[in-house]
């Protein structure tokens, strides 16, 4: 993918999409005003935004979106709402200073009136914008003077503790209608979570306006300790409810826990056989006093057979093995696709995918002649495997096509990849740690070309454990993620190789304020090689097999670089073959511009060493090292768009004159240049699905 230039064929392109856009744009009424813009001067302690959602009326977001139509009733309501929500929030003392619209006549008549209004359509035959201005005298908010707790003397220490602490309501903040309501909540579920599910929490505010404060009490009545009872299921029709039951690892007897509930619940609609779960603790109203708490599981069942044919894209992401993989090739394909969700009648899932290919060998979206490719893929997937939450997972993919790792087109060569996997996967902790060990082989046949990597086999152990302790995994905004992968193959286990793998990654997140968020991650990997067949090429038996070796610079590593264009060692004949020791650095500014847009700005670093140097030499003895002075530093900033099923985002990263090899000015390791008219700057330009990390 060489440069990236502007174009008249570009331009050309966006003004064909204006008439496009412009007949997508909603219509305005010809009778009416439509709200274009709200403008509230005087916010200062507040965010704004969350104010004007309060409102009815709203301002317009897109073009295609429906206009907000103006309403006099509705307007002078929406200013109350204003005092309302101010109050809400602890400002006792707010008010609205003065209130326009323009055009002012809209306040006499909510409706436009005549063929030749005062105020200019939006088009021809609609009605007519109409901006709003309110301006707010905010004041001194309340304060929390005190925050006390009654009622749980009687409580194990650690669960006074545990109130105490999950309050969110805090001493010297301001008070919020909604964060004291959020905390009665929350005493409640920490007290569910302490056995005492019949718990109560009611509170009261004493608000002292002259002196600004608030004096918070909390009253709880912990009830019994209490603990689960029978637990049945309903729904199922012939669905195994003992499985469900198993899944849900809910015990009559057990000590009663919210948490313990909602676990279970989320473990059993990820079976995938149903479409809604609840979990109903059915607490005996007439026995007062009964601690015995019946359990009432409620399915929806689902469809558990589906298949289809679709049209899709994959750009630039290999999804196998023990981590995700950028490559420089994305595709258009045909899916074709077939599932079971109660296989053998035990709510097991057996799904199986043939996706025919057509492969562009270079990174999206530019073009190279297409090769053909396949790819076929069964998995299933066993619940309450040896015991109540361990899934068995097994699965086989058949692989056909360019290698995904040969970064240059000129030296691509067809191969077939088979591979194959067994073992159990579990969580714990209600799903912080996730943990999976997993047989794993591989079989590695290329075509009969001259520019084609050994033919090869492997059998590996594979031990992969996550800690997550982030808000969300889609877009976090707090917390922190932890990630260890660990392989051994070969030794007593067929492979044309002997080796270990260890990768171990740490990302965190934290809030900011003004809703931004700072994401910061580090991680490692190191692949030792200790023996290989002496038939495999000299490159090959020194850096292992080609699937688990280390290729950086992509969308999720360096967004300076396209995929495979930073570190390992380059084969004067087959290009870069990767390396054996990484370590990579991002830390990323995330800022939202509306509910679904946000931009962000990002530094990248890191290094991949083959240890036979920079251009292969398998006459040395591997020894590769964490080169600190070859930064790779990039630059950049991107967007995002938030769907549900994660941001679609851009990036583009320009790497750092004289950050790439400390030491060496021009020093610019296989870099692209991006070409902006009679500019050029060596980075890279990315379009992907998903966070970077």
């Amino acid at each position: 993918m060489g440069t990236w230039r502007t174009s008249t064929g570009a331009g050309w392109w966006l003004m064909a999409a204006i008439p496009i856009l412009h007949a997508c744009a909603s219509t305005l009424p010809s009778t009416r005003y439509g709200i274009d813009e709200i403008e509230i001067e005087g916010v200062e302690q507040v965010d704004e935004g969350e104010l004007k959602h309060s409102l009815v009326l709203h301002e317009r977001d897109w073009p295609w979106n429906d206009w907000s139509l103006f309403d006099d009733t509705v307007y002078e309501r929406d200013l109350a709402r204003i005092v309302r929500w101010y109050r809400a929030r602890g400002f006792y003392d707010a008010s609205i200073v003065t209130h326009e619209v323009s055009p002012p006549e809209a306040l006499v008549r909510d409706r436009v009136s005549g063929t030749e209004p005062s105020c200019e359509r939006v088009g021809e035959g609609e009605g007519c914008p109409l901006s709003i201005r309110v301006v707010v005298s905010e004041g001194v908010p309340i304060r929390v003077r005190t925050v006390a707790i009654i009622g749980d003397d009687e409580l194990p220490l650690e669960v006074q503790q545990k109130l105490a602490e999950r309050v969110p309501l805090l001493v010297g903040e301001r008070f919020d209608e909604a964060v004291y309501d959020r905390s009665k909540r929350v005493l409640r579920q920490v007290l569910a979570n302490a056995t005492h599910a019949r718990a109560s929490v009611a509170g009261h505010v004493e608000v002292n306006q002259s002196q600004g404060t608030a004096d918070v009490t909390f009253l709880v009545s912990p009830g019994p300790s209490c603990v689960f009872g029978p637990i049945r299921v309903e729904g199922n029709d012939d669905l195994s409810a003992e499985v469900i039951y198993d899944v849900s690892n809910l015990s009559e007897g057990q000590p009663f826990s919210l948490a313990e509930i909602e676990d279970a619940q989320a473990t059993i609609l990820s079976l995938g056989s149903f479409s809604a779960v609840d979990i109903i603790p059915e607490i005996p109203e007439k026995e007062v006093n009964s601690n015995v708490i019946p359990i009432l599981i409620r399915v929806a069942r689902g469809r558990t057979f589906r298949m289809g044919v679709g049209v899709g894209a994959q750009i630039g992401t290999l999804e196998q093995r023990q981590t995700d993989q950028n490559v420089a090739q994305w595709d258009v394909h045909i899916l074709t696709l077939a599932e079971s969700r109660n296989t053998f009648g035990n709510l097991e899932k057996l799904r199986a995918q043939v996706r025919p290919r057509l492969i562009f060998p270079t990174t999206f979206p530019a073009l190279t002649p297409p090769q053909f490719g396949a790819e076929t893929v069964v998995d299933f997937r066993k619940p309450a495997f040896v015991e109540r939450r361990t899934f068995l997972q097994s699965g086989l993919r058949w692989d056909y096509g360019p290698d995904p790792n040969a970064t240059d087109p000129s030296v691509q060569f067809q191969r077939h990849e088979i591979e194959g996997h067994l073992g159990p996967e579990r969580t714990f902790g209600r799903g912080l740690v996730f943990t999976t060990m997993k047989v794993r082989g591989a079989i590695y046949l290329p075509d009969d070309d001259p520019n084609a990597a050994s033919e090869y086999h492997t059998t590996l152990l594979e031990q992969v454990v996550h800690l997550d302790l982030r808000d969300n995994s889609l877009t976090p905004t707090k917390g922190t993620f932890f990630r260890l992968a660990i392989a051994e193959g070969g030794f007593f286990l067929p492979s044309s190789w002997d080796y270990l793998r260890f990768a171990p990654e740490v990302r965190g997140y934290v809030p900011l304020p003004g809703k931004l968020v700072l994401a910061g991650r580090i991680g490692l990997g190191y692949l030792l090689v200790l023996g290989a067949d002496s038939d495999l090429q000299p490159v090959d038996q020194d850096l292992g097999p080609r699937g688990y070796r280390f290729f950086c610079g992509c969308s999720s590593s360096n967004r300076g670089y396209l995929p495979s264009r930073m570190g390992g060692c380059i084969d004067p004949v087959s290009g870069n073959q990767g390396g054996l020791l990484e370590w990579k650095a991002n830390v990323e500014l995330r800022a939202p511009v509306s509910e679904i847009v946000g931009l962000v700005v990002f530094a990248d670093a890191g290094d991949v060493d083959s240890g036979i140097g920079d251009v292969c030499d398998p006459t040395q003895t591997p020894s590769p090292k964490i080169r600190l002075d070859r930064l790779h530093l990039s630059v950049g900033g991107g967007l995002r768009v938030h769907t549900p099923f994660g941001p679609i985002r851009a990036d583009l990263g320009l790497q750092i004159p004289g950050a790439q090899i400390l030491g060496e000015t021009n020093a610019r390791t296989r870099s692209e240049f991006l070409g902006f008219g009679a500019l050029d700057f060596p980075g890279a330009f990315h379009i992907t699905v998903g966070e970077a990390f």
